[in-house]
């Protein structure tokens, strides 16, 4: 297992410039939110930016992971304001009657609002104090970008403005918009957003596309800044040649249900159990992210938690190792409005790990992606044999076991984080440069 990480000492080079980064969230939060976030402050401090982040404290439902948080370096200030409305008893309340459906109608453009409020006025306390020189803001929850809306209107300040969306906000609806008040909301605030922000960034090529075809006026102002991996996630593994699991062991990381829906992949394994029991016999299935109770019930009813389990929350590293000692990872992707813009965060440490890869998607960005690596096997969603025939493929590699796939370092490394915060710097420069 990789040793325990300790915080990054202050670096000694010369400071580039002053960042404001507002984001939700940050270690030792954990969620899908966080990891970008985490990467863009490790990364672009070691380049030289003087970085205070305004984030929020965990949220009483979400896990933790103090290993995560140690990658902070330590000359970032860290400040936390403390969650408003989702940490709330009476909030609790609402979800265990299962009247979540209520704020989430009610609240524009969504229950974090609350806590942007009080960001917003420490961020402007701050701005006042210190000389910034960029305002950072990343979202969702796209209440951020709306908090980012509301300083950049405040007519004392005076900073160039980067906002930037881990997903898309208007052009992927079904992600966020509840009703058509919300859709009005969405559309005025993003159109706002688009006037007031200085540089906008997107995390896949199809979304930074249609951003800019929906205001054409602003399509300069758009940049693709890709997610990635951390590669040193990726240090200390044990070595692979000695590595053979008893079993076909298939791991499953991240969301599950939604726009990531697994089910094409337990339609698979059913098929597999009814028509090929021999093979189905030798694999073990473990889903590891945050608890899903949609994950749960499908596997209790279908029976196939005999082959299957839910694992929840396992630690980053503990993750990390998981997805390096499977035989087989799977990578879903439902066919939704606008799915040809989506690229699963996961995807880039899959790729990294070398591990086979079974991604069941539609044409698009995360297809176009997965082209490149030989040990990535597509499967379009409706093909429930041909995910049946990689299972058998990933159970016959098991058996002989094959020598699994070893990443090209040189492939990967415009891949990376580190790289991905580099791009970031020279937009964070170019802003600086036009004063």
């Amino acid at each position: 297992m990789p040793g325990k990480r300790k915080r990054r000492p202050v670096s000694s080079r010369p400071s580039v410039g002053k960042i404001l980064f507002v984001s939700y969230f940050m270690p030792p939060t954990v969620g899908g939110g966080t990891f970008r976030p985490l990467a863009m402050v490790k990364y672009l401090s070691r380049l030289g930016w003087d970085i205070t982040v305004i984030t929020a404290t965990t949220p009483a439902h979400y896990p933790t992971d103090p290993e995560l948080e140690k990658q902070i370096p330590e000359s970032v200030k860290v400040i936390r304001i403390p969650v408003v409305w989702e940490g709330s008893t009476f909030r609790r309340i609402l979800g265990r009657l299962k009247l979540d459906w209520i704020p989430e109608n009610l609240i524009t453009p969504d229950e974090r609002v609350f806590w942007v409020e009080k960001a917003d006025n420490r961020a402007k306390k701050l701005l006042k104090e210190t000389n910034f020189d960029v305002l950072y803001t990343t979202g969702p929850p796209f209440s951020i970008l709306m908090g980012g809306l509301w300083l950049k209107r405040d007519k004392k300040i005076d900073i160039p403005w980067l906002a930037e969306f881990r997903d898309p906000w208007t052009l992927a609806p079904y992600l966020s918009i509840a009703n058509a008040h919300h859709r009005r909301v969405a559309n005025d605030t993003e159109s706002d957003l688009m006037n007031l922000a200085d540089k906008v960034v997107m995390v896949t090529p199809t979304f930074a596309r249609l951003l800019k075809e929906k205001y054409p006026d602003h399509a300069v102002k758009v940049k693709c800044v890709p997610n990635g991996f951390d590669g040193e996630d990726f240090r200390d593994l044990p070595v692979r040649a000695e590595w053979h699991n008893e079993t076909c062991e298939i791991a499953a990381s991240g969301t599950v249900f939604g726009r990531y829906n697994m089910d094409e992949f337990l339609k698979g394994l059913e098929k597999l159990r009814t028509t090929e029991p021999g093979y189905y016999g030798k694999i073990f299935v473990k889903f590891q992210g945050l608890p899903n109770y949609k994950l749960n019930q499908r596997l209790l009813e279908s029976g196939l938690n005999d082959r299957c389990a839910s694992r929840g929350f396992v630690p980053h590293s503990e993750n990390i190792r998981d997805l390096w000692a499977s035989d087989l990872l799977v990578l879903p992707l439902a066919e939704v409005g606008n799915c040809e813009g989506h690229i699963p965060s996961r995807t880039y440490e899959y790729l990294a790990s070398g591990t086979p890869v079974l991604a069941i998607c539609p044409d698009g960005d995360l297809s176009d992606l997965l082209s490149d690596y030989p040990q990535v096997n597509i499967v379009k969603p409706g093909d429930t044999d041909g995910i049946v025939n990689a299972l058998k493929d990933a159970v016959s590699g098991w058996e002989r076991n094959d020598p699994l796939f070893e990443p090209d370092p040189n492939a990967l490394r415009t891949l990376t984080r580190k790289a991905r915060a580099a791009e970031l710097d020279v937009i964070f420069k170019e802003l600086l440069s036009k004063g």
